[in-house]
């Protein structure tokens, strides 16, 4: 895996025919419009990355934890959506990736999210950077916010790169920043990987 391709779209852009019917029944069925909105754009989005891939229709299946996967097809999926904006990718290895807008609001969360002293000048883009790290990784395991994030060890490893850890789960992440939002990728390795964000 020498690059992994990160798909952004704008909340909102949907096509519904590249979604399959059962999720499409479901997420219609979200009482928050905008939740809806996030779901159906990123199940398009899916459906158009897998569809450059030749892969014209696609079912979900879910593990214990929730994660969806793709039904009967050699990838694996994630996706991801802050303040208007969607992520997805699509590999053939296991992966997790998480976006965030950087807003000082995560700063309530501060005590959920570490344990480490938080430069307050900095506290804002310090806490979305360690948040998307641990997200991404919770994401790449598969199981949901069942560990405390606060419990999740990161150490830098150089510029960007992260090792990130809890118990003896591990993964190593990369972190960007793309406009005023950070966004993680964790697999199991990646020291020689390149990230590439394509718009939609």
């Amino acid at each position: 895996m020498g690059k992994i391709k990160i798909y952004l779209k704008e909340v909102g852009i949907i096509n519904e025919k590249l979604i399959p019917f059962p999720e499409l029944e479901k997420i219609n069925n979200y009482k928050s419009s905008s939740k809806r909105k996030e779901s159906l754009t990123a199940l398009s989005l899916l459906g158009e990355v897998l569809q450059e891939k030749g892969i014209l229709s696609y079912q979900l299946s879910y593990q214990d934890q929730g994660k969806p996967f793709l039904k009967d097809l050699p990838y694996h999926f994630n996706v991801s959506h802050s303040a208007g904006i969607v992520a997805c990718v699509v590999e053939d290895e296991e992966i997790g990736i998480d976006l965030e807008k950087i807003t000082k609001r995560i700063i309530k969360l501060k005590k959920k999210i570490t344990k480490i002293e938080i430069n307050q000048q900095k506290a804002a883009e310090q806490l979305t950077k360690i948040w998307v790290l641990k997200e991404a990784f919770v994401k790449y395991l598969g199981i949901g916010l069942t560990i405390p994030l606060k419990e999740i060890k990161i150490e830098s490893s150089k510029e960007g790169y992260y090792q990130v850890n809890y118990l003896d789960q591990k993964a190593e992440c990369k972190l960007l920043k793309y406009q005023d939002y950070y966004l993680a990728c964790c697999v199991a390795e990646i020291a020689n990987v390149e990230l590439e964000i394509v718009e939609r």
